[in-house]
């Protein structure tokens, strides 16, 4: 009898560990589960967020560029009604008409190529754009008063 209950007390006990430990094993799965759920909701926030960073810049940018695209054409019929160094103002301003239109073709052709590349991509434009603004300015500073 005292065997028998021995025994009984030996198989309870190992069930209720096998219980516990198969408890654990799906409790460690949900834990993981949930934890990748989050993972994979914290990626798709990042990529709406680059997403829109991205759209949000394109169109502050397009909209410069459309500036752009007015002072050079004010500044083209200044200069044929001017008619003063019209041959060297009309080469100085179809640069800036070509690096402008430049400027456009590559913002529209950028596609999201992730964050790192797109910070570098943003930080690049914008320099280039200070530049064509710095190069408007030398070219209608030196205009013939």
């Amino acid at each position: 009898m005292k065997i028998s209950i021995l025994m009984f007390t030996a198989l309870l006990t190992s069930g209720m560990f096998l219980t516990q430990s198969c408890e654990s094993a799906s409790e460690k799965v949900k834990e993981e589960q949930k934890d990748l759920d989050e993972a994979n909701e914290d990626l798709d926030n990042a990529k709406a967020d680059l997403k829109d960073d991205v759209q949000n810049f394109k169109n502050e940018q397009v909209n410069v560029i459309n500036e752009n695209e007015k002072k050079v054409t004010d500044y083209r019929m200044k200069i044929i009604s001017d008619k003063k160094n019209t041959k060297e103002m009309t080469v100085k301003i179809d640069e800036l008409e070509a690096q402008n239109k430049a400027l456009r073709v590559r913002m529209d052709e950028y596609k999201g190529e992730g964050k790192e590349n797109w910070e570098n991509f943003k930080s690049e434009f914008k320099h280039d754009m200070d530049e064509f603004g710095k190069a408007f300015k030398s070219v209608t500073s030196n205009d013939v008063k």
